[in-house]
């Protein structure tokens, strides 16, 4: 992107191979200290949106005493809001220079992000005692700009990775890392947070709650903080004259892309297969673990069950997190891991649908599907990162700022198709939790497995055919670097 100008792809290496892109910072696919100081801030990040998840809807009506259709209504509203924003808010960071440039692109939204994002997080568990509309009002506000700070931090995240790791095989390390410690992040709160709540609080919730809330907030601006600090050399903005259309040289930078710019090079072949990929992945795992307690409870018939499904799996994924990156050397890249993991998992979906009439031997089966899960997790973010290096080389702009904000469009599409199949599957079978007929268990069993098993196909299938393989990921990392190397001599 050294020159600033639409790009077509140069031929491959000799004998179709791409030449190896230039490493960069973190040299090797394997683990590092720069990958784990990037993986804290998803740790901390987590640890918020797993208190949220816990305890925001319990705490607006039990603690804050928030009526429950005023709760109902915040709820859907910024929801609404927050997903429709997304591609507005990519745009918006695309075109803004915040201190004109001199820090880089994404380090200040990074911290100011983070520190703001905390803020509201810490109002989102702040009761003041007010009633009604104001109550409303009070956590509308901070729900609203907890979701649009977590969003612009979290595009700045994600659009450090590809800087701190241009080469695409160590990418996948640095994947790796933030998915091991995102599991971490969810054991340690998991651990501590209602133990947490009572001793801050000392009898008083609205006190525990909002101590915690800070603490938790305080790690997130410290980790994110310290990436910022990691990637002072890689965020740089640089500058170049270019001629305008009434041939007027104007000075422009490698994120001077137009709106028509952004999205043209978005909406290409590997950008829409890898959406629709994703949104596959993602529904069919909220589908599993929505219908996770309705199969032990109802169909197994052992609700204790559950604790030991839950467990498992949680182990395996931080053991399939932990090896997926040489499993990656060996099957040639971000786009095949992704595709082997999605594999693995929906083979075990099958399998379990098919043969597991028992409860053991499904449970068993499903376990170790959540390796292949991991697989597929651990890679994802370093393969959109090749996704986004492909539509920049083609565009001649770094679109990272636009396309980063797009990725966080994946789970909030996803949960949209998941929680639908999942309501109107309990429906089809007839499912009355009063009344469970042998009909509706097995409806359950193919919910729980079989349906989630269709969405892994078409996932697989999709990812298959995007072309953004490892030769094609080497040959656009490479040009990219042989064109910032032009730019700077």
């Amino acid at each position: 992107m050294g020159n600033f100008e639409e790009k077509t792809l140069s031929a491959p290496g000799v004998e179709g191979e791409a030449p190896e892109p230039q490493t960069g910072q973190g040299k090797g696919v394997g683990y590092s200290v720069m990958a784990f100081r990037y993986g804290l801030g998803i740790m901390f990040s987590t640890m918020m949106t797993a208190m949220i998840s816990t305890f925001w809807a319990v705490y607006l009506t039990g603690t804050a005493g928030l009526d429950t259709v005023l709760m109902a209504s915040v709820l859907s509203i910024t929801a609404l809001v927050d997903t429709v924003s997304l591609p507005f808010l990519g745009a918006i960071m695309q075109k803004i220079r915040l201190f004109h440039g001199k820090y880089g692109m994404f380090r200040p939204w990074l911290v100011m992000g983070a520190v703001l994002c905390g803020l509201f997080f810490w109002m989102r568990f702040t009761d003041l005692g007010m009633t009604g509309l104001g109550q409303a009002v009070w956590f509308g506000v901070a729900c609203f700009g907890y979701n649009l700070c977590f969003n612009l931090a979290y595009t700045a995240y994600n659009g450090v990775l590809p800087l701190l790791a241009p080469n695409p095989d160590n990418r996948i390390a640095y994947s790796a890392t933030r998915n091991l410690l995102n599991s971490a992040g969810q054991f340690v709160f998991s651990l501590v947070a209602v133990s947490a709540v009572a001793l801050f609080g000392q009898g008083n919730d609205v006190m525990g709650y909002s101590l915690f809330a800070v603490s938790i907030a305080a790690l997130y601006v410290i980790a994110y903080t310290q990436l910022a600090a990691a990637c002072k050399k890689a965020d740089a903005i640089n500058e170049a004259e270019e001629a305008d259309k009434q041939g007027q040289e104007k000075k422009t930078d490698q994120y001077d892309a137009s709106l028509w710019q952004m999205i043209r090079y978005t909406l290409c072949k590997p950008f829409v297969l890898f959406i629709c990929a994703g949104m596959c992945r993602t529904a069919m795992y909220m589908i599993v673990n929505g219908l996770s307690a309705f199969y032990y409870t109802y169909v197994a018939g052992d609700a204790s069950m559950l604790t030991v499904y839950l467990s498992s799996s949680t182990g395996l994924m931080i053991l399939g997190s932990f090896i997926a990156p040489f499993v990656a050397k060996y099957i040639k890249g971000s786009r095949n891991l992704y595709a082997l993991g999605v594999g693995i998992f929906t083979s075990c979906l099958l399998c379990a649908f098919l043969l597991g009439s028992n409860p053991v031997v499904l449970t068993a089966l499903m376990c170790v599907g959540y390796v292949g899960w991991a697989f597929a997790h651990s890679c994802e973010i370093a393969y959109y990162s090749s996704v986004v290096d492909y539509s920049s080389l083609r565009a001649g702009r770094d679109l990272k700022p636009f396309m980063m904000m797009l990725f966080s469009l994946i789970p909030k599409l996803a949960i949209t198709i998941g929680s639908t199949v999942l309501g109107f599957g309990l429906v089809a079978i007839g499912f009355d939790a009063t009344a469970v007929t042998a009909e509706a268990a097995s409806g359950l069993k193919f919910l729980f497995s079989g349906l989630p098993a269709a969405f892994g196909i078409a996932c697989v299938v999709l990812t298959l055919f995007n072309p953004m393989n490892k030769k094609l990921s080497d040959q656009v990392a490479r040009e990219l670097a042989e064109s910032e190397a032009t730019k700077a001599a």
